[in-house]
């Protein structure tokens, strides 16, 4: 009895085989319960990253449409300034060429009259 006492304490005492591999697989299982965990917050924060990526994405293709649209409006409002001054400057321009015709005209008119004069002296 004593043999089996002394055999029983060291059994008890020493792990066997079998339960230093239930042990390990414990601790295996475990470790990939932990890496369950990790992979679980990494993917939830790989998707709330994504999820604000995509939202800083959209607000900055908001902003630019944003831009783009005042861009066209300051383009049209340039426009329209233009055109106006444009219309501006040929209405002085045609204001300014029937005037230059008139006085034109006008020194034709005085020219002849007084070249005719001049004729009309040496005529007589």
């Amino acid at each position: 009895e004593k043999v089996s006492e002394s055999k029983k304490s060291t059994s008890t005492a020493t792990p066997t085989l079998l339960e230093l591999e239930d042990k390990y697989q414990d601790r295996i299982r475990n470790l990939l319960q932990q890496i369950d965990n990790w992979k679980t917050g990494y993917y939830t924060i790989k998707l709330e990253t994504t999820g604000n990526l995509a939202s800083v994405a959209q607000e900055a293709e908001l902003q630019l449409l944003e831009a783009t649209a005042q861009m066209e409006e300051d383009k049209l409002q340039l426009m329209m300034e233009t055109n106006a001054s444009i219309d501006k400057l040929q209405s002085e321009f045609d204001s300014s060429m029937e005037e230059s015709r008139r006085v034109i005209s006008g020194l034709r008119r005085a020219l002849r009259e007084t070249a005719g004069d001049k004729y009309d002296d040496v005529v007589k």
